[in-house]
C-alpha cells in the first residue's frame, strides 16, 4: 500500500493516491505509519478545494488566497501568484510584508525564497550559506540587487563582521549557527531595525534569543501554519 501511494503520488495522480489512502485509514491506517504527513498533504490536495470557494464569497477562501494550497502542491514556499515567499508563518509574512520599506538593506543568515522574497521589496539583500549545493542554487536565482556568500565554520557567522556598523535595516537569523549569529547581529543592525529569527520556539535557541533580549531587543512571536506544510 505504501509504495502504491508513493508510486501514485510521483505520477502526479493526487486523487489515486488520496483514495489509497482514505482505504488504508478504514482499516486503521497503520501501512500510514511512515508517511502519515505525506498522506495527510495527498488528502489535501484531493480536496475539491475549487467547488468550496465557489460556495464561498470571492476570494474569502483562504486556503488558496494565502498560497498554502499551490505551495503544499508544489513543495516549495510560494503565494497564490507562485511567487517566492519566506518559509516563515503566514502572520509573520503579513507583518513584514506590511513594514518593509523599499530603501532597506537585509542581511540574511540562510537563503532560498526568502531572498527573493526581500529582493523584490528592498533596495539590497546579501545572504550566506554554508550549504554548497543549495549556494549553487540559489546563485542561479538571485536578482542583481542581491548577493550570495559561500562561507563555512566561523567565517559563516563572522560574514556580517566585513560590513559597517549600523549597516542593515532587517537581519534574519533562518540558518546554521543560530545562537552564534545572534551575538554578532546587534551592532550590525541600523536604528530601529528588526532581528528576524526564525524557529525561535526551539530551545536549542533559548541561548541565542536570551542574549538579544539583554541586550534590549523586545520579542514578537508569530504562531500559525507556514507554506507548504499543514502542521
Amino acid at each position: 500500500m505504501k509504495n502504491d501511494i508513493l508510486a501514485l503520488a510521483a505520477r502526479g495522480d493526487i486523487a489515486g493516491a488520496a483514495r489509497l489512502v482514505r482505504e488504508s485509514l478504514a482499516r486503521g491506517g497503520a501501512e500510514l505509519r511512515d508517511i502519515r504527513v505525506l498522506s495527510a498533504h495527498l488528502l489535501f490536495q484531493a480536496t475539491p478545494w475549487d467547488e468550496i470557494s465557489a460556495l464561498l464569497p470571492p476570494d474569502t477562501n483562504g486556503v488558496v488566497t494565502s498560497g498554502l494550497l499551490n505551495s503544499v502542491r508544489k513543495g516549495r514556499p510560494l503565494n497564490a501568484q507562485d511567487e517566492p515567499i519566506p518559509w516563515f508563518t503566514y502572520p509573520a509574512i503579513d507583518f513584514l510584508d506590511s513594514v518593509v520599506r523599499p530603501e532597506w538593506t537585509v542581511f540574511e543568515w540562510g537563503s532560498g525564497n526568502s531572498t527573493l522574497w526581500w529582493s523584490a521589496r528592498t533596495a539590497h539583500v546579501v545572504s550566506v550559506e554554508d550549504d554548497a549545493a543549495w549556494h549553487a542554487e540559489v546563485v542561479k536565482q538571485i536578482r542583481p540587487n542581491s548577493a550570495s556568500l559561500f562561507r563555512q565554520g566561523s567565517d559563516y557567522f563572522d560574514a556580517i563582521r566585513a560590513y559597517p556598523d549600523a549597516s542593515f535595516d532587517v537581519i534574519v537569523i533562518d540558518g546554521s549557527s543560530r545562537n552564534d549569529c545572534a551575538r554578532v547581529a546587534p551592532d550590525k543592525l541600523a536604528p530601529g531595525g528588526l532581528i528576524v529569527f526564525d524557529n525561535a520556539d526551539g530551545p536549542e535557541f533559548d541561548a541565542g534569543q536570551q542574549f538579544l533580549i539583554d541586550q534590549g531587543y523586545y520579542r514578537i512571536d508569530f504562531w500559525g501554519l507556514i507554506p507548504s506544510y499543514l502542521y
